[in-house]
């Protein structure tokens, strides 16, 4: 019998267009997180550092887990096939 991965699936990333430029995913806690490069995908040249990074953290943007689901979601954005709420 093979070994079990140790390695979890990253929870499937959702996706929030705020309209104003930003695409934040919504971490497991149900905080939006703004994501520079998602959002570069679909609204290249609006964002602003002065203001769209600023969101209520939660620490979930620093844990590895949150880490491989934003790759995840850009391997996604790439296919076409992110989810949005």
């Amino acid at each position: 019998m093979a070994a079990e991965s140790k390695v979890e699936r990253p929870i499937e990333p959702v996706a929030v267009d705020r309209g104003d430029g930003r695409i934040e995913l919504l971490c497991k806690h149900g905080v939006g997180h703004p994501i520079r490069a998602l959002s570069e995908h679909y609204y290249p040249g609006k964002w602003n550092d002065k203001w769209m990074g600023v969101h209520g953290c939660d620490g979930c943007c620093y844990q590895a887990e949150f880490q491989l689901m934003e790759l995840h979601a850009a391997q996604e954005a790439l296919d076409g096939t992110l989810h949005f709420i």
